[in-house]
């Protein structure tokens, strides 16, 4: 018997090679995402610090100048958490949008799995009919055979009773 061959097996290995790329995308862009989200915390973090110096500085004697620099310090930190939100919502996007590129990949390569599937499956029972059909064939000619010379043993084993 024959060994069932996938006509359309290098569309499917392509299919999987595509998912496998969008994968590993979709990896990096998780990882660029966290990064940007701790980069993002760490910011808000160190501008509570600098919110609380301001408060320090304005318990005490006034420091005009001091505060004035605490003040100049946190507005580049506030600056630098607008631009690190917006990158932030882009890499989200990003992730999103290579999330649905995967979820699209996913689905092509499992279409050309069922149809491999189904292709298999009629190759099989193809197979089956053909061994049917023989093995039904060899009976006709057995069941002529002991028509034609008495039984079936002496055409088998070639011993005569």
């Amino acid at each position: 018997m024959r060994k069932f061959n996938f006509k359309l097996q290098s569309l499917y290995d392509a299919s999987r090679q595509r998912e496998r790329g969008i994968r590993h995308d979709l990896v990096r862009a998780e990882d660029v995402e966290q990064r940007l989200h701790t980069q993002l915390e760490a910011l808000l973090k160190s501008a509570g610090q600098w919110e609380e110096r301001i408060r320090e500085t304005q318990r005490g004697p006034l420091d005009h100048k001091k505060l004035r620099e605490q003040i100049g310090a946190l507005s580049i930190i506030q600056r630098q958490i607008a631009r690190q939100r917006q990158a932030l919502t882009q890499a989200s996007r990003t992730t999103e949008k290579i999330r649905r590129e995967l979820t699209e990949a996913a689905q092509k390569r499992k279409s050309v799995e069922r149809l491999r599937e189904k292709m298999e499956e009629e190759y099989l029972d193809e197979c089956a009919t053909m061994q049917t059909r023989q093995a039904d064939d060899m009976a006709a000619v057995r069941a002529a055979n002991e028509r034609i010379h008495g039984t079936n043993d002496t055409i088998i084993t070639g011993v005569s009773q």
